[in-house]
Parts: C-alpha cells; sequence; structure tokens
C-alpha cells in the first residue's frame, strides 16, 4: 500500500496516546498524502475502538495481553477494584 508506513505509525501514534508523537506521525501523514487521508485514517482508527467497546459490551473474552494492559491501567488510574 502507497505509504503504507505512514498510516501504520500514525495508528500506532495514536494508540500509544502520546500527543506529540501523534502530532509528528499526523504532520507526516498529512504531508504525504493530504489531510483526506488524516481524516479517513482517524475515521479507521475510532472505528477499531468502536469495535472493542461493542465485543466488551456484548461479552466476548479478551486477548491475554489486553485484559492484563486493562488491568494494569485499572491499577495506575486507581479503579482496578471497580472490575
Amino acid at each position: 500500500m502507497p505509504q503504507g508506513d505512514l498510516l501504520i505509525r500514525y495508528a500506532d501514534a495514536v494508540l500509544s496516546g502520546e500527543g506529540e508523537t501523534i502530532i509528528q506521525a499526523r504532520d507526516g501523514l498529512q504531508a504525504a498524502l493530504g489531510s483526506e487521508a488524516v481524516v479517513d485514517a482517524a475515521a479507521v482508527i475510532s472505528m477499531f475502538q468502536l469495535n472493542d467497546r461493542v465485543a466488551d459490551a456484548i461479552g466476548i473474552p479478551l486477548e491475554e495481553r489486553t485484559a492484563q494492559a486493562r488491568i494494569e491501567i485499572g491499577t495506575v488510574l486507581g479503579v482496578a477494584q471497580l472490575a
């Protein structure tokens, strides 16, 4: 896929949650493919997040590493005991 490396970099940056990393990846994608590509990529990333939430809501089991990551995040945020 043309510029696939930039798309992967942007998706990884968004999932990292690191603001400066996201900005750099977004700007690189925009410079190479334009604003419409950034919007499309953001929409695809959002849909994957939505799919995760739907799967959670209907009780589809999580992969072990995802479950462990959620426990760790919950512990850091102080809400693990609410799960």
